[in-house]
C-alpha cells in the first residue's frame, strides 16, 4: 500500500466476474500506525579531529519512535556513496559518528546521513557536509608559516570567513590568527 499516512482506513474487496457480475466483502476499518519521521536531520558539521579520524555530527530533534541513522562517506571527486556506520536514534538531538578508516591529511571526504524508520523506509536524507585538507610549512629562515587548505563549497550561500585557529602543543591553550574571506 506504499506509505500510508497514519490514519484509518475503510477497506473492502471487491469480485468482478467475468461476465460482468460483481460482489462485495464486508467492510472493515484498519487503523494504521507509521512511523512519523524527525522534523528535520540536519549534518552540522564534519570535522577531522586526528590523523586518522573525522567526527560527524547530526542535529535532530526528540522523536515518539525509534530511526536509524545510516552514515555515507565517499572520496571527494568519487560518485558512489559508501556505508561506514548506523546507530539508533529515539532521544534526538546529537548523533555523533568517528570515522577511523581514513586519511584527511590526503584526502577531502564528503558525508551525508540517510535516516531510515522502523518499517525500513527511508524518510530524510541530509544534505553533504565536505571535510577540507590543510597542508602547512615552514619556512625557518624567514620564521613564517605558509598555510594552504582546500575550499568548503557546500554550504548555498557560501563561506563567509575562514578563521585560522593556532594550538600551542605544550600548552594545549588556542588563538584565531588571522581571518580571511
Amino acid at each position: 500500500f506504499g506509505n500510508p499516512v497514519p490514519s484509518a482506513y475503510w477497506y473492502y474487496i471487491l469480485a468482478h466476474s467475468a461476465d460482468g457480475y460483481e460482489s462485495q466483502s464486508n467492510l472493515r476499518l484498519v487503523n494504521i500506525t507509521y512511523p512519523v519521521a524527525p522534523p528535520f536531520n540536519y549534518l552540522s558539521s564534519a570535522s577531522v579531529t586526528g590523523p586518522a579520524e573525522v567526527k560527524v555530527t547530526v542535529q535532530s530533534p526528540p522523536n515518539t519512535t525509534e530511526h536509524f541513522f545510516h552514515l555515507d562517506r565517499r572520496v571527494y571527486d568519487d560518485t558512489d556513496w559508501q556505508e561506514i556506520d548506523v546507530q539508533p536514534n529515539l532521544s534526538g538531538s546529537e548523533v555523533v559518528f568517528t570515522d577511523t578508516d581514513v586519511l584527511p591529511s590526503t584526502f577531502s571526504y564528503n558525508y551525508r546521513v540517510r535516516v531510515r524508520n522502523q518499517c525500513n523506509d527511508w524518510v530524510d536524507t541530509t544534505a553533504a557536509s565536505r571535510t577540507m585538507v590543510l597542508q602547512g610549512i615552514a619556512i625557518a629562515d624567514r620564521l613564517v608559516n605558509v598555510l594552504q587548505w582546500s575550499h568548503y563549497n557546500q554550504w548555498e550561500n557560501g563561506v563567509l570567513a575562514y578563521r585560522v585557529h593556532r594550538e600551542d602543543q605544550e600548552t594545549g591553550a588556542t588563538e584565531v590568527v588571522v581571518e580571511v574571506n
